[in-house]
C-alpha cells in the first residue's frame, strides 16, 4: 500500500441492526455546497461543521447527523483515553452516498488507492478521511471510527508514514479495529462487541488458528508483511488489543495504553515494549494461548464490562 495511505480494506458486512447515536453536542453548522474543498463538483452535498470536524457528504439529513455525532463521540473517547489533541484544527471527512462518486474522487485525488479503495481510507497526504456509505448506519460508523482513529493519531503526532516501516504494526491497526467497536450502552461506553466480525471469527476459530499465533514474530512485522496476512492479521490485531486491555490485569492494561501511544508516535520496538510493559512480548505467549482457548460469549461480555 502506498506511503501515507491507511485503508479500511475489509470486504464484508456485519449482520447487525442499525444503531442510533444520541446527539452529543449542539451547534452543528450545516450549509449546502456544490464542490469539495479542492473545487471538484459535488452535487447535493452539504458541509457540517461541528466542534472538531468538517464533514462533507451527500447523505440525507438524518443520516449525516448520525455521522457527525458518531465522529464527535470518537473524538471525545480518544481524548479521554489518550489525552488532548495537540493540534487544534477541525478534522476533515468526505463521505459519499454512491460508490461511483467515491471511486471517481479516489481516482482523481488519490490514484495510488484506486486498486484497493475499500470502504474508506485516511490519507496523510491531504489529512482527510475518505469514505463511502456502506448501506447501513452501523457499518458506516465502524469504518469512520477505524479510519478516524488513524486520522486522530496522525493529526496529533504526524507519524502515519513513519509507522508503516516500524515493527508492531498490528498495534496501529488493532487499536483502530478496537475503536470500530465503540458502543454506547445506556450511560456508558464499551468496546469489543462480541458480534463484531473480527471478534466473532476469533471466537469461532480461536482454537483453530489463535493458538498458532507467535505474538513475538507477529510483533516484528511492519506494514508490508502485516498486509500479506489480509483479514487474518486484522483478526489477530483486533483480538490482541482486546487481550491486552481486557484479558490482563488493570496495571498491564494501563501500560499497554502507554505502549499504544509509543507505537503511534513512531517508537514501536521490542525494546520500547519491554521498557513500558516490564517484560518481553514472548512472556505474554502463554497468557494469550490460554485466552484464546477459553474464549466464550459469557466471558467476553464480562471482560468488556470491566
Amino acid at each position: 500500500m502506498p506511503d501515507g495511505l491507511v485503508a479500511f480494506a475489509f470486504f464484508f458486512f456485519l449482520t447487525a441492526t442499525d444503531s442510533f447515536c444520541p446527539l452529543l453536542h449542539a451547534g452543528v453548522e450545516t450549509k449546502a455546497i456544490s464542490n469539495d474543498e479542492s473545487g471538484n463538483a459535488w452535487p447535493n452535498a452539504f458541509s457540517l461543521a461541528s466542534d472538531h470536524y468538517i464533514l462533507l457528504t451527500d447523505l440525507r439529513e438524518e443520516d449525516r447527523s448520525k455521522m457527525i455525532d458518531g465522529l464527535e463521540e470518537l473524538y471525545r473517547e480518544h481524548i479521554r483515553l489518550y489525552g488532548e489533541i495537540r493540534k487544534k484544527e477541525r478534522l476533515k471527512v468526505y463521505l459519499f452516498q454512491r460508490d461511483e462518486d467515491y471511486k471517481k474522487s479516489v481516482a482523481r485525488d488519490h490514484p495510488e488507492a484506486v486498486k484497493n479503495p475499500g470502504f474508506g481510507f485516511y490519507s496523510a497526504k491531504d489529512r482527510i478521511a475518505h469514505f463511502k456509505y456502506r448501506g447501513a448506519i452501523r457499518e458506516t460508523l465502524e469504518a469512520l471510527r477505524h479510519e478516524g482513529t488513524h486520522q486522530l493519531f496522525d493529526v496529533d503526532r504526524g507519524t502515519a508514514k513513519a509507522i508503516l516501516g516500524t515493527p508492531f504494526y498490528w498495534v496501529h491497526e488493532g487499536i483502530a479495529c478496537y475503536f470500530e467497536t465503540l458502543e454506547r450502552r445506556e450511560d456508558r461506553i464499551v468496546y469489543g462487541n462480541v458480534d463484531h466480525y473480527l471478534f466473532k471469527t476469533m471466537m469461532e476459530k480461536g482454537r483453530e488458528f489463535g493458538e498458532k499465533l507467535d505474538i513475538d514474530s507477529f510483533s516484528r512485522m511492519a506494514q508490508a508483511d502485516f498486509m500479506k496476512g489480509s483479514t487474518r492479521h486484522y483478526i489477530y490485531a483486533a483480538t490482541l488489543v482486546h487481550f491486552f486491555f481486557h484479558g490482563t490485569d488493570a496495571g498491564t492494561s494501563d501500560k499497554f495504553r502507554a505502549f499504544v501511544i509509543a507505537v503511534e508516535s513512531g517508537n514501536g520496538s521490542a525494546e520500547t515494549f519491554e521498557k513500558i510493559m516490564g517484560k518481553s512480548v514472548a512472556s505474554f505467549q502463554s497468557g494469550w494461548v490460554e485466552y484464546v482457548r477459553t474464549l466464550s460469549r459469557e466471558g467476553w461480555e464480562k471482560s468488556i464490562a470491566r
